[in-house]
């Protein structure tokens, strides 16, 4: 028998059934010193073992959504009186998170009251006019003036009723104010959901300006993965993609993929979301994350790398046969570590040469010399 010193074979991974092209056999079975392995057929058991070949392998950090971010501003320029949360602390809605003293907010109470006082006169102008406009004693262009006056009252106190709630007030203390004796210049800051306090902007005794930052609170049922792919993964990757977290049982699954590379890393972002791993994961950590690709399906062909040669734009593998290595071509689907995934190609558990590959491309092109052996 005449056979090629030196050929190394191994086995396809798991894979599928597929369709291809392939030549007459380049060179005889079996040369000396043969490895092979032998990769059975993926079975209904094999799932999930099979979905993690298929997996890909991306590495990132985690953000939090807009949507779940809260930064709490100053709403009214004053000195931080107290501080009564710490980074990393939980915060129930409604909980008093800090204390301000403003006399800007003390300010803003007497004008409210000011303009209740007004609003209270001329609406009592009012509704006396209305009686002695029905008895005949005044003329219409007064009550309508009046009337002008009341409304022009009404509306400024709305405006400082409002000035109060974007100072930071809440309805009832609004309402409970109705005299001097009530005006307070502290003003209480509380949070506005659940959630954890990533940052304190603030420390006690500090003199703040309206819309300073004061804390920033997210909440962390929700959380996004920002991770980078290269063109090749992120090729592979739709919308929907599951996504598995070491040591975290908490899956997610991909909602959205770039289309720009980062002209730094040469990478696309690939964002997914991951909802309840507050437990396992936290806002800027760095992950490491293995995606469930569904054009990857679960026991799709894969060979080394190194098994694949070039020909007139095409991409072959040498596959073991009865009388030889058949060239036999190749779609491959993407690269990823030290194997290509395969659209189409060879059935799992065939067997490739994967050393040994320009004796056997010169010999299939016909200008290779062969080798002596024995049948």
């Amino acid at each position: 028998m005449r056979f090629f010193r030196g050929i190394t074979i191994c086995a396809l991974g798991l894979g599928v059934p597929a369709s291809w092209a392939a030549n007459a056999p380049v060179a005889p079975q079996r040369p000396s010193g043969l490895q092979t392995e032998v990769v059975r057929s993926l079975g209904p058991e094999d799932q999930n073992a099979a979905q993690g070949a298929a997996g890909i392998q991306l590495s990132g950090r985690v953000t939090v959504p807009n949507a779940s971010l809260d930064q709490v501003l100053a709403q009214v320029t004053g000195r931080i009186e107290s501080v009564r949360v710490n980074p990393g602390d939980r915060v129930k809605p409604g909980q008093v998170i800090a204390r301000l003293y403003s006399g800007e907010l003390l300010g803003k109470q007497r004008a409210y009251l000011a303009a209740r006082a007004q609003s209270d006169l001329v609406t009592t102008r009012a509704t006396r006019d209305e009686a002695l406009f029905a008895e005949g004693v005044i003329a219409e262009s007064r009550l309508q003036a009046t009337r002008a006056e009341a409304q022009g009252a009404a509306a400024t106190l709305r405006e400082e009723r409002q000035l109060l709630r974007i100072a930071g007030l809440d309805e009832a203390s609004v309402q409970q104010l109705r005299s001097a004796e009530g005006m307070s210049p502290l003003l209480t800051v509380t949070a506005r959901r659940a959630g954890m306090v990533l940052e304190q902007s603030v420390k006690v005794g500090q003199q703040v300006e309206d819309g300073m930052p004061l804390f920033t609170i997210a909440a962390l049922d929700l959380l996004w993965l920002e991770l980078q792919a290269t063109r090749e993964q992120a090729a592979a990757l739709a919308v929907g993609d599951r996504i598995v977290i070491p040591g975290c049982k908490a899956a997610g699954h991909l909602i959205a993929t770039g289309v720009q590379l980062d002209s730094v890393t040469q990478t696309v972002l690939v964002r997914a979301q991951v909802q309840g791993a507050a437990d396992c994961m936290a806002p800027n950590q760095f992950v490491q994350v293995r995606v469930l690709s569904a054009r990857a399906q679960a026991g799709q062909v894969s060979v080394p790398a190194g098994a694949v040669v070039h020909r007139a734009g095409k991409d072959y593998v040498f596959v073991q046969a009865a009388t030889g290595f058949e060239p036999t071509q190749v779609d491959i689907e993407r690269y990823q570590g030290t194997r290509a995934w395969l659209r189409s190609g060879p059935a799992a558990g065939k067997t490739v040469a994967i050393t040994g590959l320009a004796a056997l491309k010169g010999n299939w092109l016909g200008i290779g010399p062969t080798a002596e052996g024995t049948p």
